[in-house]
């Protein structure tokens, strides 16, 4: 509860922080692109980090997040969770791109197969066509206008994750990671289980995560144990969800990272939020840099930012490397220590906060000479009454 309560502070303070001059609130903008796919034009709404800019190491890129719940308040609490998430002084997931396709036929786009005899979904069995779209048409122009990398998450809720989960089985390679929010997986008589269980044990999805919300579907007065023995329609969509569950986890040799939760204090409407965040923390699971991994000898720091930078297409932040490098300093970690300091020497050696750094560490390790040269480097880049008082210390005046 802790968390929610700082995350619901955070979106009011991040939003009220974009507001314009003219005093409305911006989250993201609304972009287009015509389909010849499914021959009309279709709206998106996209958020990019504001940070986006070019970098010592190149420019900055994003991984992208693509929710197929077209509704705009979905597309607010997705960006909300996503920047809360990777901008909180210690980031727990990295920045990202969000497009949010806003829905012309949701049944129609959401669906793998037509229902003929139901008159309330008279368009479904488009879902085919809509992955194709969003696989020859979308990504390619948002990959071409915006500053994305190739990896990929897809979520959505209820049709949307079946979608989600259709998209994961069949078409495996277009996304890194899938995020069914309580899926429809009762649709057409479990059609998505049914193909699940010839599908999953014989595909590899190394690399590739999958977390799925279960929100509290079961009838009043039932429980897991009676939903899993009942047969009729009271206890279908949760029932489905808790067949593929043990699909998923019979499963195991296929290395897919997964993962599965279930909301007793959410229902179908409510799930999305709580999804959204237990996702990206699974996905995201090895990202924080915490003091076990300062500590563990077994942990290299430096491998470990440069996998988390990775995901935008750049080497290691100078600033960032500093800040982790005089974490590990405090915790007395000095052959990290050397490593991480020295790799900003390397990458940024016009730059006097790198000498200052070392001489720092020098200066901990007792190591005088060369705490001086490199306290005196800092000074001839750049005068700071701060630094000359480090150097008078060691030099003992």
């Amino acid at each position: 509860m802790k968390s929610l309560h700082f995350f619901f502070i955070f979106i009011a303070f991040a939003f009220c922080s974009n507001a314009q001059t003219d005093a409305k609130i911006v989250i993201g903008t609304i972009d287009s692109i015509q389909s010849k796919i499914l021959n009309e034009k279709r709206k998106f709404r996209i958020y990019v980090p504001a940070a986006s800019s070019v970098t010592a190491s190149g420019k900055q890129r994003y991984p992208i997040i693509y929710s197929i719940d077209g509704d705009e308040n979905y597309f607010t609490m997705l960006t909300a969770t996503v920047r809360f998430l990777s901008t909180i002084y210690d980031p727990v997931i990295p920045e990202h791109i969000v497009v949010n396709i806003m829905d012309t036929d949701r049944t129609r786009d959401c669906t793998p197969t037509h229902r003929a005899y139901d008159p309330n979904y008279a368009t479904s069995g488009g879902s085919e066509n809509f992955i194709s779209f969003i696989e020859k048409e979308l990504i390619p122009y948002i990959d071409a206008k915006y500053p994305t990398t190739t990896n990929r998450t897809i979520t959505g809720g209820s049709l949307a994750g079946l979608i989600s989960m259709q998209v994961f089985l069949h078409h495996n390679q277009l996304f890194n990671s899938y995020i069914p929010s309580d899926p429809s997986f009762w649709w057409d008589d479990d059609l998505t289980v049914k193909q699940a269980e010839k599908i999953l044990a014989n595909t590899k999805y190394k690399g590739t995560s999958l977390f799925i919300g279960i929100a509290n579907n079961i009838p009043t007065g039932w429980d897991i144990n009676t939903v899993e023995k009942d047969t009729s329609e009271a206890s279908g969509h949760i029932r489905t969800i808790l067949k593929m569950k043990k699909l998923l986890e019979k499963n195991k040799d296929n290395g897919l990272n997964f993962q599965s939760n279930y909301y007793n204090n959410e229902t179908h409407a409510s799930i999305g939020l709580m999804t959204a965040y237990d996702a990206l923390r699974f996905i995201y699971k090895d990202y924080a840099i915490t003091e076990k991994d300062i500590t563990d000898t077994t942990v290299n720091l430096l491998d470990k930012l440069k996998t988390n930078y990775a995901y935008y297409s750049t080497e290691p932040a100078e600033t960032k490397v500093n800040d982790v490098g005089y974490w590990a300093l405090y915790l007395k970690q000095f052959k990290k220590v050397a490593e991480l300091f020295n790799y900003n020497l390397d990458k940024h050696p016009k730059s006097y906060k790198v000498y200052v750094a070392l001489g720092d560490y020098y200066a901990a390790i007792d190591d005088k000479p060369n705490a001086i040269i490199n306290y005196k480097k800092s000074l001839a880049i750049e005068e700071n009454a701060d630094i000359r008082k480090r150097l008078e210390k060691v030099e003992g005046k």
